[in-house]
Protein backbone atom coordinates (compact mmCIF):
# COMPACT_ATOMS: atom_id res chain seq x y z
CA UNK A 1 0.00 0.00 0.00
CA UNK A 2 2.85 2.36 0.83
CA UNK A 3 4.36 1.88 -2.61
CA UNK A 4 1.02 2.48 -4.30
CA UNK A 5 0.54 5.78 -2.45
CA UNK A 6 3.93 7.07 -3.59
CA UNK A 7 3.59 6.07 -7.23
CA UNK A 8 1.62 9.22 -8.24
CA UNK A 9 4.12 11.48 -6.47
CA UNK A 10 7.10 9.76 -8.04
CA UNK A 11 5.39 9.92 -11.41
CA UNK A 12 4.79 13.67 -11.07
CA UNK A 13 8.38 14.27 -9.92
CA UNK A 14 9.73 12.26 -12.83
CA UNK A 15 7.69 14.35 -15.26
CA UNK A 16 8.89 17.56 -13.65
CA UNK A 17 12.58 16.65 -13.69
CA UNK A 18 12.19 15.24 -17.16
CA UNK A 19 10.85 18.61 -18.39
CA UNK A 20 13.71 20.45 -16.69
CA UNK A 21 16.22 18.05 -18.21
CA UNK A 22 14.71 18.45 -21.68
CA UNK A 23 14.76 22.26 -21.30
CA UNK A 24 18.43 22.21 -20.33
CA UNK A 25 19.21 19.86 -23.19
CA UNK A 26 17.37 22.22 -25.55
CA UNK A 27 19.44 25.19 -24.40
CA UNK A 28 22.68 23.23 -24.73
CA UNK A 29 21.70 22.09 -28.22
CA UNK A 30 21.24 25.72 -29.28
CA UNK A 31 24.75 26.60 -28.18
CA UNK A 32 27.22 23.68 -28.37
CA UNK A 33 30.07 24.02 -25.93
CA UNK A 34 33.63 24.74 -27.02
CA UNK A 35 34.73 26.51 -23.79
CA UNK A 36 37.15 29.06 -25.13
CA UNK A 37 38.28 31.88 -22.82
CA UNK A 38 38.74 35.11 -24.79
CA UNK A 39 40.21 37.24 -22.00
CA UNK A 40 40.24 37.69 -18.23
CA UNK A 41 37.07 39.77 -18.17
CA UNK A 42 34.84 37.88 -20.57
CA UNK A 43 34.02 34.21 -20.22
CA UNK A 44 32.56 33.18 -23.57
CA UNK A 45 31.28 29.72 -24.38
CA UNK A 46 31.68 29.48 -28.14
CA UNK A 47 29.51 27.52 -30.53
CA UNK A 48 29.79 26.84 -34.19
CA UNK A 49 28.63 29.87 -36.14
CA UNK A 50 24.86 30.10 -36.33
CA UNK A 51 23.05 30.91 -39.56
CA UNK A 52 23.19 34.66 -40.20
CA UNK A 53 20.27 36.86 -41.14
CA UNK A 54 20.81 40.02 -43.15
CA UNK A 55 18.93 43.32 -43.02
CA UNK A 56 19.23 46.19 -45.54
CA UNK A 57 20.48 49.39 -43.90
CA UNK A 58 20.40 52.90 -45.35
CA UNK A 59 21.46 55.34 -42.59
CA UNK A 60 20.70 58.43 -44.70
CA UNK A 61 20.16 59.51 -48.29
CA UNK A 62 23.88 59.68 -49.11
CA UNK A 63 25.06 56.34 -47.70
CA UNK A 64 23.39 53.45 -49.48
CA UNK A 65 23.67 49.72 -50.18
CA UNK A 66 24.64 48.79 -46.64
CA UNK A 67 23.61 45.56 -44.95
CA UNK A 68 23.75 44.35 -41.35
CA UNK A 69 24.31 40.60 -40.85
CA UNK A 70 23.86 39.01 -37.42
CA UNK A 71 24.70 35.46 -36.37
CA UNK A 72 24.78 33.63 -33.04
CA UNK A 73 28.31 32.66 -31.97
CA UNK A 74 28.06 31.74 -28.28
CA UNK A 75 27.01 32.59 -24.75
CA UNK A 76 28.48 34.84 -22.05
CA UNK A 77 28.96 32.69 -18.94
CA UNK A 78 29.68 35.68 -16.68
CA UNK A 79 25.99 36.60 -16.73
CA UNK A 80 24.18 34.29 -14.31
CA UNK A 81 20.59 35.60 -14.20
CA UNK A 82 19.59 34.71 -17.77
CA UNK A 83 21.33 33.12 -20.70
CA UNK A 84 23.21 35.98 -22.36
CA UNK A 85 23.82 35.16 -26.00
CA UNK A 86 26.68 36.62 -28.03
CA UNK A 87 26.23 37.54 -31.69
CA UNK A 88 28.56 38.58 -34.45
CA UNK A 89 27.37 41.76 -36.18
CA UNK A 90 28.86 42.52 -39.59
CA UNK A 91 28.31 45.80 -41.45
CA UNK A 92 28.91 45.52 -45.18
CA UNK A 93 28.60 47.60 -48.32
CA UNK A 94 28.04 45.46 -51.39
CA UNK A 95 30.87 42.89 -51.20
CA UNK A 96 33.08 44.80 -48.77
CA UNK A 97 32.96 44.20 -45.00
CA UNK A 98 33.26 47.54 -43.22
CA UNK A 99 33.06 46.41 -39.60
CA UNK A 100 32.69 43.32 -37.42
CA UNK A 101 31.84 43.51 -33.72
CA UNK A 102 29.85 41.58 -31.13
CA UNK A 103 26.49 42.37 -29.56
CA UNK A 104 24.69 40.62 -26.71
CA UNK A 105 21.07 39.79 -25.90
CA UNK A 106 19.14 37.51 -23.57
CA UNK A 107 16.97 36.67 -26.58
CA UNK A 108 17.44 34.38 -29.56
CA UNK A 109 17.13 37.36 -31.86
CA UNK A 110 15.68 37.44 -35.37
CA UNK A 111 15.15 40.34 -37.82
CA UNK A 112 12.11 41.61 -35.86
CA UNK A 113 14.38 42.25 -32.85
CA UNK A 114 16.56 44.72 -34.79
CA UNK A 115 15.34 48.18 -35.81
CA UNK A 116 16.85 51.44 -37.01
CA UNK A 117 16.04 54.84 -35.47
CA UNK A 118 17.80 58.20 -35.42
CA UNK A 119 18.41 58.14 -31.68
CA UNK A 120 20.85 61.08 -31.46
CA UNK A 121 19.11 63.33 -34.01
CA UNK A 122 22.15 63.70 -36.29
CA UNK A 123 20.31 62.71 -39.47
CA UNK A 124 21.65 59.12 -39.50
CA UNK A 125 19.78 56.03 -38.41
CA UNK A 126 21.18 54.09 -35.45
CA UNK A 127 20.62 50.43 -34.56
CA UNK A 128 18.44 49.14 -31.72
CA UNK A 129 18.58 45.53 -30.53
CA UNK A 130 16.15 43.89 -28.10
CA UNK A 131 18.18 42.90 -25.03
CA UNK A 132 15.36 41.46 -22.90
CA UNK A 133 11.62 40.77 -23.26
CA UNK A 134 9.40 40.95 -20.17
CA UNK A 135 5.67 40.49 -19.70
CA UNK A 136 4.87 44.01 -20.93
CA UNK A 137 8.12 45.86 -21.61
CA UNK A 138 11.20 45.26 -23.68
CA UNK A 139 14.72 46.44 -22.96
CA UNK A 140 16.41 47.96 -26.00
CA UNK A 141 20.09 48.72 -26.48
CA UNK A 142 21.13 51.36 -29.01
CA UNK A 143 24.29 51.39 -31.11
CA UNK A 144 25.12 54.79 -32.53
CA UNK A 145 26.13 55.06 -36.21
CA UNK A 146 28.76 57.58 -37.40
CA UNK A 147 28.61 58.87 -40.95
CA UNK A 148 32.26 60.00 -40.95
CA UNK A 149 33.60 56.50 -40.26
CA UNK A 150 30.67 54.51 -41.72
CA UNK A 151 30.67 52.41 -38.55
CA UNK A 152 28.63 51.72 -35.44
CA UNK A 153 29.95 52.35 -31.97
CA UNK A 154 30.73 48.88 -30.68
CA UNK A 155 29.12 49.38 -27.25
CA UNK A 156 25.55 50.62 -26.65
CA UNK A 157 25.34 54.31 -25.84
CA UNK A 158 21.81 54.07 -24.41
CA UNK A 159 19.44 51.43 -22.99
CA UNK A 160 15.78 51.80 -22.12
CA UNK A 161 13.03 49.50 -20.82
CA UNK A 162 9.68 50.42 -22.38
CA UNK A 163 6.69 49.46 -24.48
CA UNK A 164 7.22 52.37 -26.88
CA UNK A 165 9.12 55.59 -27.60
CA UNK A 166 7.96 59.01 -28.78
CA UNK A 167 10.53 61.17 -30.57
CA UNK A 168 10.83 64.98 -30.51
CA UNK A 169 13.70 65.85 -32.88
CA UNK A 170 13.18 69.62 -32.58
CA UNK A 171 14.15 69.55 -28.88
CA UNK A 172 16.21 66.32 -28.92
CA UNK A 173 13.90 64.56 -26.48
CA UNK A 174 12.27 61.16 -26.19
CA UNK A 175 9.42 59.94 -23.97
CA UNK A 176 9.51 56.25 -23.03
CA UNK A 177 6.32 54.55 -21.83
CA UNK A 178 6.65 51.52 -19.55
CA UNK A 179 4.11 49.45 -17.64
CA UNK A 180 4.75 48.01 -14.16
CA UNK A 181 1.38 46.26 -13.80
CA UNK A 182 -2.16 46.43 -15.14
CA UNK A 183 -2.85 49.51 -13.01
CA UNK A 184 0.53 51.32 -12.98
CA UNK A 185 2.57 52.81 -15.77
CA UNK A 186 5.19 55.50 -16.24
CA UNK A 187 6.19 57.92 -18.95
CA UNK A 188 9.79 59.07 -18.76
CA UNK A 189 11.33 62.01 -20.60
CA UNK A 190 15.01 61.88 -21.56
CA UNK A 191 16.90 64.89 -22.92
CA UNK A 192 19.84 64.36 -25.29
CA UNK A 193 22.64 66.50 -23.84
CA UNK A 194 26.39 66.33 -24.55
CA UNK A 195 26.17 63.11 -26.58
CA UNK A 196 24.10 61.20 -24.01
CA UNK A 197 20.53 60.87 -22.75
CA UNK A 198 19.75 62.44 -19.37
CA UNK A 199 16.65 61.56 -17.32
CA UNK A 200 14.75 64.81 -16.69
CA UNK A 201 11.16 64.06 -15.66
CA UNK A 202 8.99 61.03 -14.90
CA UNK A 203 5.19 60.83 -15.02
CA UNK A 204 3.80 58.15 -12.69
CA UNK A 205 0.16 57.12 -13.11
CA UNK A 206 -1.75 54.61 -10.99
CA UNK A 207 -5.38 53.55 -11.36
CA UNK A 208 -7.01 54.04 -7.94
CA UNK A 209 -10.55 52.80 -8.44
CA UNK A 210 -11.84 50.88 -11.43
CA UNK A 211 -15.48 51.62 -10.51
CA UNK A 212 -15.11 55.41 -10.34
CA UNK A 213 -12.22 55.42 -12.86
CA UNK A 214 -9.91 57.76 -10.96
CA UNK A 215 -6.17 58.03 -11.41
CA UNK A 216 -3.30 59.24 -9.26
CA UNK A 217 -0.79 61.21 -11.36
CA UNK A 218 2.56 62.42 -10.08
CA UNK A 219 5.45 64.22 -11.78
CA UNK A 220 8.99 63.65 -10.53
CA UNK A 221 11.78 65.96 -11.65
CA UNK A 222 15.46 64.96 -11.67
CA UNK A 223 18.48 67.21 -11.28
CA UNK A 224 21.63 65.12 -11.33
CA UNK A 225 21.32 62.85 -8.25
CA UNK A 226 18.43 64.77 -6.68
CA UNK A 227 14.77 63.93 -7.39
CA UNK A 228 11.70 65.82 -6.23
CA UNK A 229 7.97 65.55 -6.73
CA UNK A 230 6.87 68.77 -8.41
CA UNK A 231 3.25 67.93 -9.12
CA UNK A 232 0.47 65.53 -8.07
CA UNK A 233 -3.27 65.34 -8.74
CA UNK A 234 -6.19 62.89 -8.78
CA UNK A 235 -7.71 62.71 -12.25
CA UNK A 236 -11.15 61.75 -13.42
CA UNK A 237 -11.56 59.49 -16.44
CA UNK A 238 -12.28 62.45 -18.74
CA UNK A 239 -9.18 64.29 -17.54
CA UNK A 240 -7.08 61.16 -17.82
CA UNK A 241 -8.13 60.63 -21.45
CA UNK A 242 -8.00 64.37 -22.23
CA UNK A 243 -5.55 66.15 -24.46
CA UNK A 244 -2.36 64.15 -23.93
CA UNK A 245 -0.39 66.82 -25.79
CA UNK A 246 -0.69 69.00 -22.71
CA UNK A 247 0.77 66.26 -20.53
CA UNK A 248 3.54 65.71 -23.07
CA UNK A 249 4.37 69.40 -22.96
CA UNK A 250 4.51 69.25 -19.18
CA UNK A 251 6.90 66.31 -19.32
CA UNK A 252 9.02 68.01 -21.96
CA UNK A 253 9.15 71.56 -20.60
CA UNK A 254 8.28 71.30 -16.90
CA UNK A 255 6.36 73.91 -14.93
CA UNK A 256 6.43 76.46 -17.74
CA UNK A 257 3.71 74.44 -19.54
CA UNK A 258 1.24 73.34 -16.88
CA UNK A 259 -1.82 71.25 -17.91
CA UNK A 260 -5.25 72.88 -18.02
CA UNK A 261 -6.39 70.90 -14.96
CA UNK A 262 -3.56 72.20 -12.75
CA UNK A 263 -5.22 73.39 -9.48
Amino acid sequence: MLVIKFIPLLYILSLLFGCLYQTERYIENIIPVINEQVNSKTNIEYSNDGEAFTIPFMPNNTIQNLTVSISLIGRNLDYEIYSLYVYRCALSQEDKILQIFTIESTEIINPSYVEFEDMNFDGCLDMSVVWFTGNANRTYQYYRFHETTTEFEETPFFSVNCVGLEFYPDTKQIIATSRSSASVYERIMYQYINEKYVLKRREYIKSLDLDSMTYDLRIIQYNEDVSSEIFSIILTEDEYYGDITIRDNYLRFGTSNLPYWYP
